[in-house]
Parts: structure tokens; C-alpha cells; sequence
């Protein structure tokens, strides 16, 4: 399951308040303002006998037509920005952690990694299915046949389709979303898992650039992780593999020889610089967002690729698991 998010660390933040923090006063706003619960109980009470000409003020003086003045009042806030209870450094690390973790029931589908080393496969489903695009794409493949049985067909690399049918019963890779699961299984044994004895055998170690060339979105091409800054969610997936050097990964979070998902990209408001988010196929331990001076120290390489309703495939990667 998915980590706690850190919005714990902020108790009074939810997606509807972070607009007033970032963009400035909303409708939510008003509507929950002092005038809606401290004065209701007085007029509705207090002042009511005051006004309706049963009290001292009926025999005149001060008058009582019930008349008021409803000019508006306008005041002028320009260049008045409304006060944020965080500073810019801590909006930024709450946006990361929107990014990595936060979950509702229109978040896209997740796979999270199970005890096989396949992170290369899952870290790469997980780019495809963040989209609705990529969630058709990759249900197109699903064929259910009933009593737990699916046919799955990869369109494969070249044009050469893979067809392999799987059993529910086979499920022992990762955990979250059902047709991940099969895809995930089905993967196993068109790549040369023994169906009968050992369908996840084939994924013990591989490359997210093979899986994007076997699922149709990629030549197999590894590319640089400079690649993945011009990231476009909604037409193109990408992952990254992590190199060997544990003293640098250490830095930022990050597991040797290891493949995470690209969740995009965002910039440091006090540096300038350009960070990418990337998304543990674990679940847990999600590393901080890496900026781009240090994406070749880090990561060996990039897998990417297109989704067909915008473009012909192109890949790319690196991981192990």
C-alpha cells in the first residue's frame, strides 16, 4: 500500500485550500468567512423585535421603513497578495509531495512492486497507466476469457505481436491495480517465464527501454536522463535508472541500479533550476526531486516513449530492480 503522505505534517492543507495559498482567495473562502457564523444567531435573534416595529423604535425618530444602503464597497487590492502561512520552500515541497504520494478515487491505477525484481516493469506500467491515454492503451491488450483467465496480446517490437494467456492463479508479482497485475504476469512469461513453474523467472533483472520496445512504444534505445526535462504527461512515458554509486544516490533518496517512473517536472522558486519528480515503484521510500545538474550523476540512462494516439514510439532506459 502506498505510504502515509506527508500532508500530515500539515493538518489544516487539503487541494481545495492550497489553491487560496498558491492562487489567492477562492470561493471556499468566502463561504466560510465570519459573517456566515458569528452575526446569523444576533440578527436572527436579537435585533429582530428592534426592526420589525414592535419595539421603541416604532413611534419615530430614527424610522423604521427597513431600508438599507446595498452600494457595494469596493476596495481597491492591487498588488496585494493574499498572506501564506508557508514560504515559497515549503509550497515547493508540498507540490513534490502532491506528486509522490497523494491519492483519491480519481487517481490513475498503481502497480507497487511485490518481491520480485522486476521494478524495470513495474516503474514502466505505472508511466503508462498515469493517463487516461495510457490506461486504454494498456486495457486494449486485456482479453478476459471468464474463470479467471486472460489472453494478453503485446503488440511486441517490430510489429510482431506476443500473445500469451495467464491465470489469476499465477498472481504473485506486485499488489494494487488488478490489470497491472495481469500485465504485469503476462509480461513475465512472453519475455521466457515458465508458465507452469515459474512465469516471473524472466524478470529478475531487465531494462524499461525492452519492456517500452515489447509493449509497442519504443525501439529499445537508451537516452540520455537530460531527455526526460521535456517530459509531457498525457502523450509521453518515461522512466530512469539509477546507476551504482550509492554515495551519490544517497543524497537525494534514491536505490542503486533501480528504475523509477518520471512524474514530471517542476522549478525551485528560489534557485531557478529545473528538478524531475520520479516515483518509487515501491510505494514507499520516495526519493526527493533531483535537479537537472545532477540527473547524469545520478541516473545511467532514460527510457521514453509515445503513446499512439500522438506519435509512432520512441525509447529509451536503465534499472535493474
Amino acid at each position: 500500500m502506498p505510504p502515509k503522505s506527508r500532508f500530515d505534517t500539515f493538518p489544516a492543507l487539503d487541494l481545495y485550500s492550497l489553491d487560496y495559498v498558491v492562487g489567492g482567495l477562492d470561493s471556499e473562502e468566502d463561504e466560510t468567512s465570519g459573517f456566515d457564523g458569528g452575526f446569523d444567531g444576533s440578527f436572527d435573534g436579537s435585533f429582530d423585535g428592534g426592526f420589525d416595529g414592535s419595539s421603541g423604535f416604532d413611534d419615530g425618530g430614527v424610522g423604521n421603513d427597513n431600508s438599507y444602503d446595498d452600494t457595494p464597497i469596493e476596495i481597491d487590492v492591487t498588488g496585494v497578495d493574499p498572506a501564506s502561512p508557508y514560504s515559497e520552500e515549503e509550497l515547493f515541497d508540498i507540490r513534490v509531495d502532491i506528486m509522490q504520494n497523494y491519492q483519491d478515487s480519481a487517481s490513475p491505477p498503481q502497480l507497487y512492486q511485490g518481491d520480485v525484481a522486476d521494478c524495470f516493469v513495474v516503474a514502466t506500467l505505472n508511466a503508462i497507466a498515469a493517463t487516461p491515454e495510457g490506461q486504454a492503451y494498456l486495457e486494449s491488450m486485456i482479453k478476459p476469457l471468464g474463470d479467471g483467465l486472460n489472453e494478453v496480446t503485446f503488440p511486441g517490437r517490430d510489429g510482431e505481436p506476443i500473445t500469451v494467456i495467464v491465470s489469476d492463479s499465477d498472481l504473485a508479482g506486485g499488489s494494487g491495480s488488478y490489470e497491472l497485475q495481469v500485465l504485469e504476469l503476462a509480461y513475465g512469461v512472453a519475455t521466457g517465464g515458465n508458465q507452469d513453474t515459474s512465469p516471473y523467472a524472466s524478470l529478475q533483472t531487465g531494462n524499461p527501454a525492452d519492456v517500452l520496445a515489447v509493449l509497442g512504444l519504443g525501439t529499445g534505445d537508451v537516452h540520455d536522463a537530460s531527455a526526460a526535462l521535456g517530459f509531457q504527461q498525457g502523450s509521453e512515458v518515461w522512466t530512469l535508472g539509477t546507476n551504482g554509486d550509492s554515495n551519490a544516490l544517497s543524497a537525494y533518496g534514491l536505490v542503486d541500479n533501480h528504475a523509477y517512473t518520471v512524474l514530471g517536472s517542476i522549478t525551485h522558486p528560489i534557485s531557478g533550476e529545473t528538478y524531475l519528480v520520479v516515483g518509487n515503484p515501491w510505494g514507499t521510500q520516495q526519493p526527493l526531486p533531483i535537479p537537472e545538474s545532477a540527473l547524469g550523476t545520478v541516473f545511467v540512462g532514460g527510457a521514453g516513449g509515445q503513446l499512439p494516439s500522438t506519435s509512432t514510439g520512441d525509447g529509451g532506459g536503465g534499472g535493474g530492480g
